[in-house]
């Protein structure tokens, strides 16, 4: 592979790299916990395949790096706000379920009581 097209790939990738970022910080706010997944899924895979690439950075590359990982701070606070939402959710569950438990009669008869009228 000659430098030429090791530079072409790198930029390809940090643009798809930007890309993801972009419509992920676009969807802040309406992408569901599995939107956030698969963004992170997409996301890793771009940051692996870059990994090939680590020695031919540039200081163009580093910044370009530097701006994407600074929307990382926005990104990051969303899905840990979704984290500690699930979270209250399970536990208000787990609240009802014990609440429910109460109400419901989970007491076994051990013997009757037959009362004849003469």
């Amino acid at each position: 592979m000659n430098e030429q097209s090791g530079s072409t790939g790198l930029s390809e990738l940090l643009e798809r790299l930007r890309y993801e970022t972009g419509e992920a910080l676009n969807h802040l706010y309406d992408w569901t916990e599995e939107d956030f997944v698969e963004f992170i899924d997409r996301r890793e895979k771009c940051v692996y395949e870059m990994e090939f690439y680590r020695t031919q950075l540039n200081e163009s590359d580093k910044k370009n790096i530097s701006e994407i990982m600074e929307s990382d701070m926005l990104i990051k606070a969303r899905m840990h706000f979704l984290k500690e939402e699930a979270a209250e959710q399970l536990r208000q569950f787990g609240g009802a379920r014990v609440q429910q438990r109460g109400y419901q009669n989970q007491y076994t008869m051990d013997g009757l009581f037959i009362d004849k009228r003469n």
